[in-house]
């Protein structure tokens, strides 16, 4: 789960939840993953996950695995999801 320092990440991840906001996420080994965030879960392991609607079906997302979160809707309120982790 998000740390007391992590709220603004959460914060962000839910607006882009509640809003159907279209992400591109690239992880830390590279890979990107293109879709709309439709959910913030945790995985059988407790992992605070992002669960992405994408072209392949639903794709739960482990955060801390998340290098870079831009918004790729039109006109959304923000751009960027913050991520200050290594």
């Amino acid at each position: 789960m998000f740390g007391h320092s992590d709220c603004s990440i959460r914060d962000h991840f839910e607006a882009a939840v509640v809003l159907h906001y279209r992400v591109k996420l690239t992880l830390k080994n590279s890979l990107n993953i293109c879709g709309v965030a439709i959910n913030l879960r945790a995985d059988e392991n407790k992992n605070e996950c992002l669960e992405v609607l994408t072209s392949r079906g639903i794709e739960l997302v482990e955060i801390d695995q998340i290098r870079l979160a831009e918004v790729t809707t039109e006109n959304a309120r923000f751009r960027n999801i913050p991520i200050n982790k290594p």
